[in-house]
């Protein structure tokens, strides 16, 4: 499989992972697609929620988000399977996301199979409160190249997913940042 799946976050990645997370054009970015705000309404958001879906059936997995990383939280644009978690629905503060791991990929794509065996994970509240043990990112790279987020499935027991999985997340976070892309364009 293409997807990285390390178990420690070096500390040059932790820089590069914040220097990203600031970067004020990646914010602009944010700002100029109208995605700085949680849960957009109208057609584009069902066909986000319809598309988290989708990928958490393909997955075969209980939970499936679209995320936007902001500077300092990360917002829920579209969710599946979050119904026991309602706090979570609309985001959580940035160092709580797995997301945020996703932009240290060259490859664009992370695979945690074990949430509690991952150091950078394994005190995170999501993973001891909310049960979450595995986790597949696909980082939503934009036309002009900034990663505003992932789409990502997420699992309540431990496991390894396939290449096809990985495959799948990567073409659907192209959708996304499509669909964003071309809602924005057209609202502009």
């Amino acid at each position: 499989m293409t997807a990285s799946s390390a178990q420690s976050t070096p500390a040059g990645d932790d820089a590069r992972i914040a220097a990203i997370l600031h970067d004020p054009a990646r914010l602009g970015e944010i700002v100029r697609l109208g995605l700085a705000d949680p849960l957009p309404t109208g057609s584009a958001a069902d066909a986000l929620r319809a598309l988290v879906r989708h990928v958490a059936q393909e997955c075969d997995a209980p939970a499936a988000v679209v995320g936007v990383l902001l500077d300092d939280a990360q917002h829920v644009l579209a969710a599946h399977g979050l119904d026991g978690a309602p706090h979570l629905a609309h985001g959580w503060p940035v160092e709580w996301s797995f997301c945020r791991l996703t932009l240290a990929e060259p490859s664009g794509v992370l695979a945690i199979p074990d949430t509690t065996r991952d150091a950078r994970l394994a005190d995170n509240p999501i993973v001891r409160e909310e049960g979450i043990r595995a986790y597949l990112g696909a980082a939503l790279r934009t036309s002009g190249g900034h990663v505003l987020g992932a789409l990502c499935v997420l699992d309540v027991v431990p496991r390894h997913f396939p290449a096809e999985h990985a495959t799948l997340l990567r073409a659907l976070a192209r959708e996304v940042v499509a669909r964003v892309e071309g809602a924005a364009a057209g609202a502009a």
